[in-house]
């Protein structure tokens, strides 16, 4: 039921992060489409892709979660542990966090393993393409190839933190340096023991060495082609060459050792 899908993404967000928001975040679901639209004003070009929201109220500690489950219904723990997290970061941080850092971990809380989102930072990565985390602190490209670039390197940027130097609650530990007053670079620094800048450009090397893995990788069908191709071409070289040779060897014996033909009788009348 929706009420288990909400207590499970209480319990699980609340449990990696150990912050809760001061009050109760109100949970509404909408089974129709337009009306989801409509209810919570949203834009035209999200209409057709946006499938929950999370609003802050007057009182930032609060908000207001709406999901439309309308063909949506298997994602719907995903949908309200991602906008739940967003009310757990409104609450800690009074708002004052990066954007790629609220839509990372909440991507992240939601879906921590997600091989498509790698693949294409990877990718960008091979193509130079990868946008500077610090250019992603308060928007995200309008363009929507960029936008989903965007939202793929927050999610692996956050997941990074988790795995760099064996420090999984490093989210709680910047989280709770953010409730406490913090300032974001100054929490940041003092859970990682690096500056954003920094963190992002290790961050960076390390995707650039995957990339070259990945590159290879990419590779090896073709390059296993070509060999087949190569090693086809030697093969059907060699069985001609050996064709010829046995027929040379025929030939020669044919010329040594068959007799000579009878001579021909004259005809008589």
């Amino acid at each position: 039921s929706i009420s288990k899908i909400a207590e499970q993404a209480y319990s699980k967000v609340v449990g990696d992060l150990g912050v809760a928001p001061a009050r109760k975040v109100e949970l509404v679901m909408y089974g129709n489409r337009e009306q989801f639209n409509k209810g919570e004003h949203i834009a035209r070009p999200q209409r057709d892709s946006l499938l929950g929201t999370y609003r802050r109220t007057t009182d930032v500690s609060a908000g207001r979660i709406a999901v439309d489950v309308s063909n949506a219904l298997e994602d719907a723990d995903k949908i309200i542990t991602h906008e739940y997290t967003h009310a757990v970061l409104a609450s800690a941080t009074k708002g004052h966090v990066p954007l790629w850092f609220n839509e990372g971990l909440a991507m992240y809380e939601s879906d921590a393993a997600n091989p498509q989102l790698d693949t294409l930072v990877q990718q960008a990565s091979i193509q130079q393409r990868i946008i500077p985390i610090t250019e992603l602190d308060t928007d995200f490209p309008q363009d929507a190839q960029l936008a989903s670039l965007a939202y793929a390197e927050s999610y692996t940027m956050v997941k990074w933190l988790t795995q760099r130097g064996n420090h999984p609650q490093v989210l709680s530990d910047i989280l709770g340096g953010l409730e406490s007053g913090r300032t974001f670079d100054n929490a940041f620094r003092k859970a990682t023991g690096a500056t954003p800048d920094r963190a992002m450009k290790d961050w960076t090397d390390a995707i650039a060495k995957k990339s070259t893995w990945f590159r290879f990788l990419g590779m090896m069908p073709e390059f296993i082609f070509s060999l087949l191709g190569l090693g086809g071409a030697i093969v059907i070289a060699i069985v001609v060459v050996r064709r010829r040779r046995q027929y040379q060897e025929k030939y020669k014996w044919d010329l040594e050792f068959k007799p000579n033909d009878p001579p021909e009788e004259p005809w008589e009348d």
